[in-house]
């Protein structure tokens, strides 16, 4: 008897759990933060639950699972917000009951109470090196396209606004097509004629598409037959396809976020929360892009930035 009771009292504390919400868990750019959410939970002495909706803006059912992990009294949660506005409510219940919350590459469009850490890629430097890299690709002089805005991604605005401001502020041959060509949940790439954005593009000489989807939709639609493609794209997010356009050279330049780094450091600054729950000193954390190229998708360098785990996936 004595036996049993001292192994009772040796045996070990159950982990806490830490709840990461995502918008899919099929792409690259979420695997990555979820396994930088791994490593941290590793570091830490926790153990993480990944859940995310089976539509990307799908913020409704983001909503029901950031009330699920609410009720099973999880540690903490990391959200990367499917829709910047719809989920401030449910953030913000999530804080007011005492839930520890890290806000992941999507910052919501109202600031809430103090104590929420927010842990992003540099948005404003993408847009920048974005206009950079079309303008010095054009010889200053040209036309180019936005693509894949979409409103529910400050991540969306923040690039273009810093994308807009740096053509006009310091590149002024190069001339922004006034068109808004849009990918969001319900809007086809080009509002005013869905069925030929290839043919409205033809006359463009660069393409700056601010998502994944905005270039699936472009490459997908813009014309295959006749002479090969002759414009710029430069494109933001990374997966694996579009890593295989850059190497057909397809899309010149992709500008990669580090979400392996973001998942990790959302970790840690769960577990600082945990210790000191009413902190004001809390502040954004901006990680810089990556600018892959034809000439570096294949490096060592590269592979380690999007992939800096072995064996693990899921």
């Amino acid at each position: 008897m004595m036996t049993s009771g001292l192994a009772g009292c040796h045996r070990k504390k159950p982990m806490e759990t830490i709840a990461l919400i995502t918008p899919l868990t099929t792409s690259d750019m979420w695997k990555s933060l979820h396994a930088g959410v791994h490593r941290g939970c590793l570091d830490e002495g926790c153990v993480r639950y990944w859940n995310a909706p089976t539509h990307e803006h799908d913020f409704d059912r983001q909503i029901e699972l950031m009330e699920q992990e609410r009720n099973r009294n999880v540690a903490g949660i990391i959200l990367v917000p499917s829709d910047s506005s719809a989920l401030v409510s449910a953030v913000a219940d999530a804080h007011n009951a005492g839930v520890p919350i890290v806000i992941a590459e999507n910052r919501l469009t109202m600031k809430l109470a103090a104590g929420i850490p927010m842990i992003e890629s540099d948005n404003a430097a993408i847009g920048v090196l974005a206009a950079k890299e079309i303008a010095e690709r054009l010889q200053e002089h040209g036309t180019v396209a936005i693509i894949g805005f979409d409103l529910s991604q400050t991540s969306s605005v923040i690039r273009t606004t810093h994308f807009v401001a740096e053509i006009r502020q310091h590149h002024p041959g190069v001339r922004i097509y006034s068109k808004r060509f849009e990918a969001g949940p319900s809007n086809p790439m080009n509002e005013d004629d869905p069925n030929e954005p290839g043919s409205i593009l033809s006359g463009i000489d660069a393409i700056f598409s601010l998502s994944i989807r905005g270039t699936r939709q472009y490459l997908a639609t813009s014309r295959q037959d006749g002479p090969p493609q002759r414009q710029i794209v430069v494109a933001c997010d990374q997966d694996a396809d579009l890593l295989d356009q850059v190497r057909t050279g397809r899309i010149a330049v992709l500008l990669a976020q580090n979400t392996f780094e973001i998942g990790r450091l959302a970790v840690m600054e769960l577990k600082k929360l945990q210790t000191s729950p009413q902190s004001d000193s809390v502040a954004a954390i901006e990680l810089p892009p990556l600018l892959i190229t034809s000439r570096n998708v294949d490096s060592p360098d590269v592979a380690h930035f999007l992939k800096p785990y072995s064996g693990f996936d899921r």
